[in-house]
């Protein structure tokens, strides 16, 4: 094991005197040494597969624009000779014709010029049903799981790894959180006005290497903590906590959705395409009904 980095003696006064030879710091330089090289490798995969997703749009432009867009002579959305586009009705069932199987969402056009999508659940997943809105004509399909933004998406929340991504999410989280901290602890001044704020020496000294690694670090340290305390709910244990405290507190479920009936035991996790701030919501009982004078519900 390397021992903390000390500044050579031609740095002279530039160097100004750290406490390097403190069994605390030579500890904490460690912990912060161990953290880099666990979090390093998932904060570049993050850093790296979230500025693609960033730009998804743009991206899926590029790779798959015959199937999003439409020809501009055919209508921009309207049928040919002027008249409206397709109900949705008809275009679900142009792509259940074309791809057998159950019709699980329906996508409208963004804009005109956009096709309609129309998700078709078969045998082996869920198929995308691109669709020209103006005549229904299918464009083409896409496989859910296959698509690369998909793709991108999966591996940014580390689900492609299986049911051990929600503990690397953990771990590596909880390390990043050291990460900072010890971070902090190496970058505190201790009387120094050098390294701090700003970079001494020259790029081809050891100490400019040193301080660039500090000064930019403390900046990106309150960026780095934000993503490491809020990645938490996504996790295990952590999450699992999350999830009932946020289903005990209402948080993420709009109070509008089920009205004042009182909730049952059940929790909404046994539903099918529950966001995970909802699974442990508990099920809303049936009561008096509120949109419809005159007309109630008959309780559980």
């Amino acid at each position: 094991m390397n021992a903390p980095p000390r500044a050579s003696s031609d740095d002279g006064a530039a160097a100004a005197a750290t406490p390097v030879d403190s069994p605390l710091y030579r500890r904490v330089w460690r912990w912060h040494f161990y953290a880099g090289l666990l979090c390093l490798p998932f904060l570049v995969l993050m850093a790296v597969t979230g500025g693609l997703y960033l730009y998804k749009d743009a991206l899926e432009a590029w790779l798959h624009g015959p199937l999003l867009h439409v020809d501009a002579a055919r209508g921009r959305g309207a049928a040919p000779g002027g008249g409206a586009p397709l109900p949705p009705e008809a275009l679900v069932a142009r792509a259940r014709a074309a791809v057998p199987g159950e019709a699980v969402r329906f996508v409208a056009p963004a804009a005109p010029g956009r096709s309609a999508e129309v998700g078709v659940r078969g045998a082996d997943g869920v198929l995308a049903v691109y669709l020209d809105p103006a005549d229904g004509r299918v464009l083409g399909s896409l496989h859910d799981e296959r698509r690369p933004m998909e793709v991108v998406k999966r591996l940014h929340s580390l689900v492609i790894a299986g049911p051990l991504a929600n503990l690397w999410v953990e771990v590596v989280a909880g390390w990043a959180i050291v990460l900072v901290v010890s971070g902090v602890f190496l970058w505190w001044p201790r009387g120094r006005t050098g390294g701090v704020l700003t970079v001494r020496a020259r790029p081809a000294r050891r100490l400019w290497w040193r301080d660039l690694h500090a000064v930019t670090g403390v900046f990106a340290s309150a960026v780095i903590l934000f993503l490491a305390v809020t990645g938490m709910p996504w996790s295990a244990f952590w999450g699992e906590q999350f999830g009932r405290l946020a289903g005990a507190w209402g948080v993420g479920m709009p109070p509008y959705v089920w009205g004042p009936p009182p909730p049952s035991t059940p929790p909404l996790e046994g539903l099918r395409e529950v966001t995970w701030s909802q699974s442990h919501a508990p099920l809303p009982e049936s009561g008096p009904s509120h949109g419809h004078a005159g007309h109630a519900a008959p309780a559980k």
